[in-house]
């Protein structure tokens, strides 16, 4: 869902304005930069506090307290090396109990593919049919990462949106296609660890993104949902979803871990003690996840911004001092034809 949004978000405005007169001042600089500095700095800062937060739980409370499984392995079990920290920081690979922010690997994803999106874009403004070859032969001959397929999709639904919205007019067909949507966004869970039925991961990624396309085809032909998602508490959940997607796991690894240490419920949650540490989790990560948003986000998109700024400025004035140069040049020219 995470990159067919991706891809649906950064397209979708150069389809609402003229797509030719928007790509005429486009720069690939200023919008890599500020993709970086939308993606990067909170995801460092968070795994800074993560390797603090490690090294003292390890100093001075050992592990063994604290032994609890997060998709089957126990992060931050183990101690981090410089190189290890090092190779997160550039968001390449370590050993998955070494990850002190495990979603490390979706955030790379994010910041390449997403410089695809505008290529994407002039492909699906000459012709769809072209866009899907070029998915094709990037995921097939040029082994691009898979999901490229998702991020595509998003750009087809942000160009095709009316039409798509108009197809599922009647109630029934919208709650079909949701239904679907759900059963293939959540196809790994169903069929895969709860039926046991053996799904090649491939397979699982491409049902995923279908589905991820189902649910949000339903979320824009729906007016109730729409009103919805448009309330102020959905506009702040996701403001604030980032956050919350960097910092989920530094919460239950180590602040929730302590809380129930601290009572004495880890290891033997109950029923009643188990929605309390899922409240108390809640709570924390969305408290955690303002604070990052106002105090790492957002100075983070205005750092983006002014440096794109700066970029467009600098391009601008280039391209003005061309322009002056050849207007001289012209000038002189005719001069001298007219003194001839």
């Amino acid at each position: 869902m995470f990159f067919v949004l991706s891809g649906f978000v950064l397209s979708l405005r150069h389809f609402r304005k003229s797509p030719a007169s928007e790509f005429q001042q486009f720069s690939y600089l200023e919008f890599g930069i500020a993709r970086f500095f939308r993606i990067v700095p909170a995801f460092w800062v968070v795994l800074a506090i993560s390797a603090v937060l490690q090294r003292q739980m390890l100093a001075h409370h050992g592990w063994g307290s604290f032994a609890t499984k997060l998709a089957g392995e126990q992060f931050w079990s183990e101690s981090i090396s410089l190189p290890s920290l090092f190779r997160q920081f550039t968001f390449r690979s370590v050993p998955w109990v070494q990850a002190l922010a495990p979603q490390y690997w979706t955030l790379s994803t994010e910041l390449i593919l997403s410089l695809l999106v505008p290529i994407a874009v002039l492909i699906a403004i000459r012709n769809t049919g072209w866009l899907f070859f070029f998915c094709i032969f990037a995921l097939g001959a040029l082994g691009v990462n898979p999901f490229l397929f998702h991020f595509v999709a998003g750009v087809l639904i942000a160009k095709h949106q009316p039409a798509l919205a108009a197809l599922l007019g009647a109630p029934w067909s919208r709650r079909a296609v949701l239904l679907i949507g759900i059963l293939l966004y959540t196809m790994k869970n169903t069929l895969r660890s709860w039926a046991g039925v053996d799904l090649a991961d491939g397979f699982v990624w491409y049902a995923s993104g279908l589905g991820s396309v189902l649910i949000l085809l339903y979320a824009l032909s729906s007016v109730k949902t729409q009103g919805l998602l448009s309330s102020k508490l959905a506009r702040f959940i996701g403001r604030i979803s980032y956050s919350v997607y960097l910092l989920h796991v530094l919460v239950v690894v180590s602040v929730t871990r302590l809380g129930l240490h601290a009572i004495g419920a880890l290891g033997r949650l109950s029923g009643g003690t188990w929605f309390a540490g899922l409240a108390f989790t809640l709570l924390v990560t969305i408290l955690f996840a303002w604070l990052s948003y106002c105090c790492l986000e957002r100075p983070g998109i205005a750092l983006g911004k002014a440096l794109s700024g700066m970029v467009r400025r600098r391009r601008t004035a280039l391209s003005l001092g061309r322009t002056s140069e050849k207007t001289v040049e012209s000038m002189a020219r005719i001069g001298a034809e007219q003194r001839w």
